[in-house]
């Protein structure tokens, strides 16, 4: 019995007792991309479904409305009006809408000129697929309406000619043209208003009780306003170019020697036939038929976009639907998008904002949490001051990109070595072997060598020779003859006086000129006339042309220094509720700990965009009344569009200079004189003095 009791003691294993006191890793904050992302990505998807059905909704009207016109069912349900509708939609809203969605951006491009802003937009990717798209969307648009005339003799590829089965049509080709050029036309307008960029409502400092107005429908009036006018011009400009073709371009094509030869099969009637100026008014069903087609197409572009900048701008709230609602708007927070973190800053502002028990309670519990490393409140804090610190640093580069890091210091160069005191040794030059006597014959052979004594001698016989002849003789002696090179040279430097004189001419003063072709008769006539046209208003409107191009905005600069200013407000509006709320609800004092660094961050940011109003009022001072008075009307309209757009400028960056304003003098009014037990540098100091003093007064 013992033994087996002392048997079974031994097999059993040691156990150690299980502490209550066993240390746990705190877990992280889940990242954006597994939390907050998935969920306004299917509320996202949700909305894009309503975007494809209104446009779909536009589609089929259009389509009933062009079938009614050719002729079809006037059934909006017919089959037809169906069918039609459906390649509308899949051949104009699709494309534009996929288009939206792949390449969408919540950074606008930092370009302050309409040169820049096209060179820049040639950099990009996807400026070259939305070319594609609107080129193939424009064809497929021609090839329906061909297809829907049901073979109209009037649109085919070809004249119905036996004689000439081969020549093209001219009908086709204006529509086919003025149909490209609507596409070039829009998609220069996608560019120039940054379309793929995401357009943020504005964001004010209102009270919570107070929200701000949003868009519910698209702007019919703006779209149907920029569907006519587009389409007018693109028209104009098609007219303009076919009638230059067959006036200008297509008799020059025909005189080259092998390009006619191309060409004759296809385009020789567009050298016959009556004048061009009269094809308009022979051919006005043509421009009506073209007109409507082109506005139906950009009108399906413009109305797809106007759903998308409509539903794509509008909050997202998701954090109702989750367990811990503080969490996935922190987690949102700090998306690596700006556009999710738009949504998460503007949900979170007003979850913070609300004035219930619940909310009390969330903002407790995002004050007081323990559970994740690090903390919410800290990695909340963090991403916030981070992102406002680079928008900070954006701003003050002036827009301008981060530097690049610079380059590592040379390595130092090696002490140079000492010379040695030691003096060298001197070489000797000459034979050190005792040379052998020459013989009686090698001394003769010697002295008729080429360095050898009799030369020598003969050379300083001739020297002393030419010293006694005259000097006219000796400089006619002494010519060398003259080299090629020489002759050359001279050769160029005479062509080059005569350029010279030729340059001159050309630069004499055009009163001359005009003097000497007023010599010439009924062609000095034309001249002066084409000449005073030229200078007039071809160079003169060419000029302001070109200097609208280049010219530099400075609101359009000033929008690129701060390109995230509605995401800038939200971080500033939700930082400044926080702080407020943490003297009665912060039990740790975490947000203390973290107090001056924001109100230290608020006011830095306020001090720089005041610096930037007080440059732009220095380097473009408002004129005086005396000087307006003296003032030329071209330079009074160029000061006041200076002026319009240093305001524009102001006006850009004052909604975040308010902001920071604002939130400083909320935080001075909550803790007042409890603020003197934080460390300030002395200008933050001195700033929040005066709000601090402001807020006792009641002001």
């Amino acid at each position: 019995m013992n033994a087996s009791t002392s048997q079974t003691r031994t097999l059993t294993p040691l156990r150690a007792r299980s502490s209550l006191l066993t240390s746990r890793a705190a877990s992280t904050i889940p990242l954006a991309s597994e939390s907050y992302e998935p969920l306004v990505k299917s509320v996202l998807s949700r909305r894009l479904l309503r975007i494809f059905l209104f446009s779909g909704a536009f589609c089929w009207a259009s389509a009933f409305l062009w079938n009614a016109w050719n002729g079809g069912a006037f059934n909006p349900l017919s089959l037809s009006t169906l069918l039609l509708s459906c390649a509308f939609w899949v051949v104009g809203a699709l494309p534009a809408t996929v288009l939206r969605k792949t390449y969408l951006t919540a950074t606008p491009t930092a370009s302050s000129s309409p040169s820049k802003i096209v060179k820049a937009a040639l950099t990009r990717r996807s400026t070259y697929a939305a070319a594609a798209c609107y080129v193939l969307s424009a064809a497929a648009f021609t090839v329906l309406h061909v297809l829907l005339t049901k073979g109209e003799p009037k649109l085919s590829l070809f004249v119905k000619s036996r004689k000439h089965p081969y020549y093209l049509n001219g009908r086709f080709l204006f529509l086919a043209l003025s149909q490209f050029t609507c596409a070039s036309a829009f998609l220069l307008r996608h560019v120039m208003i940054d379309r793929f960029v995401v357009r943020w409502p504005p964001v004010t400092i209102k009270p919570a009780t107070e929200m701000e107005p949003r868009p519910t429908s698209v702007n019919k009036p703006r779209i149907a306003l920029t569907v006519v006018i587009l389409t007018l011009l693109c028209i104009f400009a098609s007219a303009a170019v076919f009638g230059l073709t067959r006036i200008l371009l297509l008799p020059v094509l025909f005189r080259l020697p092998l390009v006619h030869l191309l060409l004759r099969p296809f385009a020789t009637h567009f050298l016959r036939g009556p004048w061009t100026i009269s094809l308009p008014w022979r051919h006005l069903g043509l421009l009506f038929r073209t007109f409507f087609l082109g506005a139906t197409m950009v009108a399906t572009w413009e109305v797809s976009d106007g759903l998308f900048d409509l539903y794509i701008a509008e909050p997202v709230s998701v954090s109702a639907n989750t367990a811990d609602p503080i969490l996935t708007l922190v987690s949102g927070a700090q998306s690596a998008s700006a556009y999710y973190q738009y949504f998460a800053y503007l949900e979170l502002r007003d979850l913070v904002r609300e004035d219930s028990a619940a909310a009390s309670a969330r903002r407790q519990a995002l004050f007081a949490d323990q559970k994740y490393n690090p903390p919410m409140w800290t990695s909340f804090s963090r991403a916030s001051l981070v992102q406002l610190g680079k928008e900070y640093q954006h701003f003050l580069r002036r827009g301008a990109p981060v530097p690049a890091p610079a380059a590592p210091a040379p390595a130092a160069a090696p002490p140079p070595k000492k010379a040695d005191p030691t003096p060298p040794t001197p070489l000797i030059r000459k034979p050190i072997l005792k040379a052998p006597p020459q013989t009686p014959v090698r001394a003769v052979i010697d002295s008729f060598a080429s360095d050898g004594t009799i030369s020598q001698a003969i050379a300083s016989t001739a020297e002393v020779g030419a010293a006694h002849i005259p000097e006219l003789f000796r400089s006619v002696s002494t010519v060398a003859p003259v080299s090629t090179e020489v002759v050359v040279k001279e050769v160029k430097e005479v062509a080059s006086a005569i350029d010279k004189v030729k340059f001159d001419v050309k630069s004499l003063p055009m009163e001359v000129l005009k003097a000497a072709k007023g010599r010439m008769g009924t062609d000095g006539v034309v001249g002066r006339y084409t000449e005073l046209v030229y200078q007039r208003y071809v160079k003169e409107q060419s000029g302001k042309v070109k200097e609208w191009w280049e010219a530099e905005r400075l609101a359009k600069a000033a929008e690129g220094y701060l390109p995230n200013r509605e995401l800038d407000i939200l971080i500033i509006n939700v930082l400044t509720a926080l702080a407020c709320a943490s003297l009665t609800e912060d039990r740790y004092g975490v947000v203390q700990k973290d107090l001056p660094r924001i109100i230290e961050a608020f006011i830095t940011f306020s001090h720089a965009i005041e610096e930037f109003h007080r440059e732009l009022t220095a380097k473009y001072p408002p004129p005086m009344e005396e000087e307006l008075e003296e003032m030329a009307p071209e330079e009074l309209e160029a000061r006041n569009r200076i002026g319009i757009d240093v305001e524009g400028a102001i006006a850009t960056s004052q909604p975040v200079h308010d902001a920071l304003k604002e939130g400083v003098a909320k935080i001075a009014r909550t803790f007042g004189d409890k603020l003197g037990g934080f460390r300030f540098p002395p200008r933050i100091a001195r700033t929040l003095q005066l709000f601090v003093d402001y807020s006792a007064v009641g002001i």
